[in-house]
């Protein structure tokens, strides 16, 4: 072979060496610092996970494919490379990472941030992020700070976007987040939430006079933060409704003679103090726990087994008998008044000694209503209604109740939160409807039946759901008929599996899903309707119409 030949050969595997093997060698492979990401769009192209992802092969389905559930972004090309070629309206939460320069980011990205819907989880490679990312976030509801603060100010020109109507501050301690709540004044925030640094070992405090230029501020929980004050003319012209906190000896409470909207408190109360502030507020509602610390669990409360007990609130609220045992406390107090009649709730408890265990158990000695209506006193027990042995409270309770119109005549009733129990985590609640022409609250067995009951007051219902099993979920619609609530339509979506699976024709690894709809007249069954939907990797889902008449905003079942 000839020289000339030999360099007409190499200069052919230089440039085949240069272009690569892949036949897709002039696109660029696609990085997602989020590997989860990456396995689901291969999952939706129905390819392997470990292989390589190119651009090209998004552009043949281009729109086609919908993001669904939580979506991490680590950086502006990743946000420009899921707008380009997804549909985003379906993703539930996004986390976008910020560097404290905002590295990796530029002009035109961040404008991408527009199409962020719902929530939005904000977090940084440091410990800040810059506060002109802030306006940036014209399409979400929600804003999370999982950062210690945000630096700087909103750029001239611009502000908080007003489309933000709540705000969570994750990891919260008393010297973070200034600087956010100052870039926060004269937004449209109506709720505030924090939660404190699980870290930290000392209390926190959140001073209310931080948020004083919230003006459209309705809702604050402070968590497990003390409640204080340093200027409380501050606060005039707040239009806070609910107040949610720790209250210990240090909290001033005539800070609530200034918030004029202010409609329910709810806290602990940590260390024994004068409380009549509260008491003589009579229009203000409370939900107050007497426990050494905030926690989830109530044998976490208690740590050393000794509750907040005071001798002259107990005296004030009168609510001991004479039959009560020593060591029996209040634990939860409960106050809202409606239409003249206050109606309060007690939770007693009794704690027990500990057997070895290192922890003190404790247990629910009853829970019960007392409505006080002009000179009638009325009360109201659970275990008076319905056998003893169902009147209890399951876990996780929270002996929470509320006024509200479960039939929907128009006037308040009473509502009891029972509590969740089994696997499911299946909730109930105690219900006693108002009875004007017996002028008395009358308990209704069969709001008790229903599982997780929602009440919709603009369609006059009040709706069921629970969870089955992994792969199969119940919604039930009830409505209230001569006294008593009937179903009137229930739905079941499921995964085939079995006997079930093998009656529809589908490819091998398809997943198929059954919808069953079924309605009731007087009790009995008047039509079943039900549909099947193949679900294959790779290529895109097809519902029918009845699909998204069970699942629009406003639809039937959506409510």
């Amino acid at each position: 072979m000839k020289i000339k030949d030999w360099m007409g050969i190499a200069v052919f595997a230089m440039i085949f060496l240069t272009v690569g093997f892949d036949s897709r060698a002039e696109g660029r492979e696609i990085v997602f610092e989020d590997e989860s990401l990456k396995k689901r769009i291969c999952l939706l192209l129905g390819k392997e996970e470990e292989s390589p992802l190119y651009k090209e092969e998004l552009e043949a389905h281009k729109g086609q494919f919908s993001l669904r559930g939580d979506i991490s972004v680590y950086n502006g090309e990743e946000l420009d490379i899921l707008r380009s070629y997804f549909r985003l309206e379906d993703v539930s939460q996004w986390y976008v990472e910020f560097a404290p320069d905002l590295d990796g980011w530029t002009q035109k990205q961040l404008e991408g941030l527009k199409d962020m819907k719902r929530t939005v989880r904000i977090r940084s490679t440091g410990r800040t992020v810059p506060a002109e990312v802030l306006p940036y976030f014209t399409g979400a509801e929600e804003l999370e700070f999982e950062v210690r603060d945000v630096l700087g100010q909103v750029p001239e020109g611009k502000k908080f976007p007003e489309n933000i109507k709540s705000v969570t501050l994750l990891s919260y301690a008393s010297a973070r987040y200034g600087n956010l709540l100052k870039c926060m004044q004269g937004s449209e925030v109506k709720t505030l939430e924090c939660f404190c640094d699980s870290f930290l070992t000392t209390g926190q405090n959140f001073w209310l006079d931080k948020a004083a230029g919230l003006e459209k501020l309705e809702y604050l929980d402070v968590g497990n933060s003390r409640i204080r004050v340093r200027e409380a003319e501050k606060l005039e012209g707040m239009k806070l409704r609910e107040l949610t906190g720790v209250v210990d000896k240090s909290t001033e409470l005539s800070f609530i003679d200034t918030l004029s909207s202010l409609g329910k408190v709810t806290g602990a109360v940590v260390e024994e103090r004068n409380l009549t502030p509260l008491l003589e507020k009579e229009e203000l509602g409370l939900r107050l726990r007497f426990c050494q610390e905030m926690a989830e669990f109530e044998e976490d409360i208690y740590p050393d087994g000794v509750a907040v007990i005071s001798p002259e609130w107990d005296a004030c609220l009168d609510w001991k008998e004479k039959e009560e045992e020593a060591g029996n406390f209040l634990a939860i107090y409960q106050r809202y008044m409606d239409g003249g009649r206050k109606v309060e709730c007690f939770s007693v408890r009794s704690m027990k000694e500990p057997e070895d265990t290192g922890w003190y158990p404790m247990r629910n000695v009853r829970t019960f209503l007392r409505v006080t209506d002009g000179k009638e006193v009325c009360l109201l027990n659970p275990g008076d209604m319905i056998d003893p042995e169902y009147a209890v409270f399951g876990d996780y309770q929270r002996d929470s109740f509320q006024l509200i119109d479960i039939n929907f005549d128009g006037v308040k009733d009473i509502v009891l939160d029972k509590g969740s129990f089994g696997n499911q985590g299946l909730h109930f609640e105690y219900g006693w409807i108002w009875d004007g022409g017996r002028s008395e609250y009358i308990f209704s067995k069969s709001y008790l039946n229903i599982f997780n009951p929602r009440v919709d007051s603009e369609h006059k219902l009040v709706r069921s759901s629970c969870r089955n099993g992994a792969t199969s979920h119940s919604w039930a619609i009830y409505r209230y008929e001569n006294g008593e609530f009937v179903c009137i339509g229930d739905l079941t979506e499921e995964l085939l599996r079995g006997e079930g699976r093998e009656t529809v024709q589908a490819p091998a690894g398809a997943e198929v899903w059954q919808w069953t709809e079924t309605k009731y007249e007087n009790g009995r069954e008047v039509e079943t309707r039900s549909f099947t939907v193949t679900d294959i990797p790779g290529e895109e889902t097809e519902y029918p119409e009845e699909y998204y008449r069970f699942y629009e905003e406003d639809s039937y079942w959506g409510g």
